[in-house]
């Protein structure tokens, strides 16, 4: 589902930002090759080649050390933030250049951090470019809206889509307060330890969207499960296409079994479709709202040809 996630950030920012950068590896954070998803979809994208910059990671000496670098500990295990990390961007020079990074630059003085599947809130991006802070204010951590599965979850999110445990991560923050962190040789974070001033709903994050592949790769590459889901009827090596229709509903209409395999639950999500009047009360991003076919997974549906 990344291509889906990038397309809905680039949908939601456009014409907030002036440049937005697309960074791709053939590595995984393991170290492990992988296809260049941007760079094979590119046409999909065509209408934002005029603001999106590529750029190629494997170009950074910084980021291939940390590649090659994994690659030696082959077998062991290990951390695998390194990789992720070297990412990070230097700040830009000092002019009105507006540009999404894995973090986003929103001007001069402000830049944010998020995941790719955490999709900040463009109008709330626009009118932070013109805010005046407090000089004793150098970061904002953001106080997100969540949802999970798919938008039918939505259904079941009281309070606009906050979850009950406030998910904090990605954050606003001065220029000048990046440089001289980044000066002292100290990366920014995505979430912050110490306590600093919150903004609800600055991002909505997408959490365990997609298809049932991505569910359980993701389930495996944060160590949260990842198990396959073998109900006792299928037949793995014989499987027929109503076995594997059936299996693909599970995932839409009921995830935690994918989720939480191993622990046997289920939690069936509701079977309605949510309103628009739902989704904007959740401030689901715009182009999500809008387009239920060209995102019928996120929407918890069928594809158009299944």
């Amino acid at each position: 589902p990344e291509l889906e996630f990038l397309e809905l950030r680039l949908l939601e920012l456009q014409g907030v930002v002036d440049l937005m950068v697309v960074a791709e590896s053939s590595h995984t954070f393991r170290g492990d090759l992988k296809p260049r998803q941007y760079q094979l979809n590119a046409e999909r994208f065509k209408a934002f080649r005029d603001t999106v910059m590529y750029l190629d990671l494997e170009e950074c000496e910084e980021y291939l050390h940390h590649i090659n670098k994994t690659r030696e500990k082959h077998g062991q295990h290990h951390d695998l933030w390194d990789i992720q990390n070297s990412q990070r961007p230097h700040p830009p020079p000092e002019d009105d250049t507006i540009v999404i990074f894995s973090d986003l630059w929103i001007g001069a003085s402000l830049r944010t951090g998020f995941d790719l599947d955490e999709i900040p809130n463009g109008e709330m991006m626009m009118a932070m470019k013109h805010c005046e802070w407090k000089a004793q204010t150098p970061k904002i951590q953001f106080k997100q809206r969540m949802v999970q599965y798919n938008l039918r979850q939505v259904l079941s999110s009281p309070a606009g889509c906050f979850p009950k445990t406030a998910w904090l991560q990605g954050a606003l923050l001065r220029l000048g307060w990046v440089r001289e962190t980044v000066q002292k040789n100290k990366r920014i974070p995505l979430r912050f330890a110490s306590p600093i001033a919150t903004m609800d709903g600055g991002a909505m994050h997408l959490s365990y969207f997609g298809h049932a592949f991505a569910l359980m790769t993701k389930g495996l590459q944060h160590g949260e499960g990842g198990a396959l889901l073998l109900p006792t009827w299928f037949k793995p090596c014989d499987p027929t296409d109503q076995d594997i229709l059936e299996l693909l509903s599970i995932f839409r209409n009921d995830p935690v079994r994918i989720v939480r395999s191993w622990e046997n639950k289920s939690n069936p999500l509701p079977k309605a479709r949510p309103t628009l009047k739902d989704l904007q009360k959740c401030e689901v991003p715009w182009a999500l709202q809008s387009n239920p076919r060209r995102y019928a997974a996120f929407w918890g549906e069928a594809p158009p040809d299944e």
